[in-house]
């Protein structure tokens, strides 16, 4: 019986969340400060690991599917195979997404190879590094990992508005109201070299929260300065 209901669930809910956020996303003015041309989105730089706190990953998606007309540029997102998770999955599938299964607590040797292989085909992936259950805003060294093998860089990004609604979660995840002002702020890119031990992965994670923090801390200043 709980398979099935948490097929419904997926069914049900997941298409309600995504005209929701779609909605909302449209009835807003949105900025989007960054280290790239202006002339560019966060989408349109090379190949990427884009890294958002669980809290801030509600309008990710819906961004990605205006900025790039539709979901031109393969964008692979690291989600948790909890049923809220499969909920979301599908959630983003409708708006041109793709969810790779798993977390830092479950799945992670299978969930590394597939990211493995998306950025080998030139694909982007996204992960929240203080993700599925915390600690709010420490980074869980698997993102870490994954550039460290790859070469490739680890994008901090962030949002805020000018009005929102917190929900009462362990992430303190905000959802903007319809009508309010929008920025997303794109951070200065961090590589892991391939040398590093364990420690110095620890002060990279660090090195990663604090470029995150900061770039939240910029969007809120933008809209209430």
């Amino acid at each position: 019986m709980k398979p099935l209901l948490t097929k419904l669930k997926v069914l049900i809910v997941g298409p309600l969340i995504t005209v929701i956020l779609l909605l909302i996303y449209r009835s807003m003015r949105w900025t989007e400060l960054r280290f790239a041309p202006l002339d560019l989105t966060v989408f349109d730089q090379p190949v990427k690991i884009l890294a958002f706190w669980h809290g801030k990953q509600l309008m990710v998606a819906p961004h990605y599917f205006f900025a790039t007309r539709q979901g031109r540029i393969p964008f692979h997102v690291l989600i948790s195979e909890h049923s809220d998770g499969r909920v979301i999955a599908h959630a983003i599938s409708l708006i041109g997404l793709q969810s790779i299964p798993g977390s830092s607590t479950r799945g992670g040797r299978t969930s590394m190879k597939k990211m493995l292989a998306e950025l080998k085909k030139g694909h982007i992936i996204g992960i929240t590094p203080d993700g599925p259950k915390g600690p709010i805003h420490q980074s869980k060294i698997g993102v870490l990992r994954l550039s460290q093998a790859t070469g490739v860089p680890i994008c901090p990004l962030s949002y805020s508005a000018s009005r929102f609604w917190k929900f009462g979660s362990w992430d303190g995840m905000i959802l903007p109201k319809p009508f309010s002002k929008g920025v997303f702020v794109v951070g200065e890119p961090l590589t892991v070299p391939r040398d590093l031990n364990e420690a110095q992965l620890v002060e990279y994670g660090r090195e990663l929260d604090q470029r995150l923090n900061t770039i939240g801390e910029k969007a809120d200043e933008f809209l209430h300065a």
